[in-house]
């Protein structure tokens, strides 16, 4: 006679092995960071010239570069968690992206 025991462990079993027949493919999981890599290279030459325009050819002080600098990093930190938080909890007919 099963206990319900046994009948737990026969499931957590039956969901790994369902988990290993579900996983990404390695191609297209490389597809995907491939995709961002544009992105991220822009942004990299962006935030190294803004410095030097900043500096060299607005002839901003440096207190205040870092300050401009620092206060996009801050407003980065506090919009991106805030709309994560509201793109989960939207749930409209057209799905939850789609109205963002």
């Amino acid at each position: 006679m099963k206990t319900g025991k046994e009948d737990k462990e026969i499931l957590v079993v039956s969901d790994v092995n369902a988990d290993l027949d579900d996983r990404l493919p390695i191609w297209r999981k490389l597809c995907y960071a491939v995709g961002g890599a544009p992105y991220q290279m822009t942004n990299n030459v962006i935030n190294f010239f803004i410095n030097i325009y900043l500096l060299e050819v607005a002839q901003i002080r440096p207190s205040y570069v870092s300050a401009v600098v620092f206060g996009g990093k801050v407003w980065d930190a506090i919009t991106d968690p805030l709309c994560g938080y509201l793109v989960s909890r939207t749930n409209t007919r057209f799905g939850k992206l789609r109205p963002w």
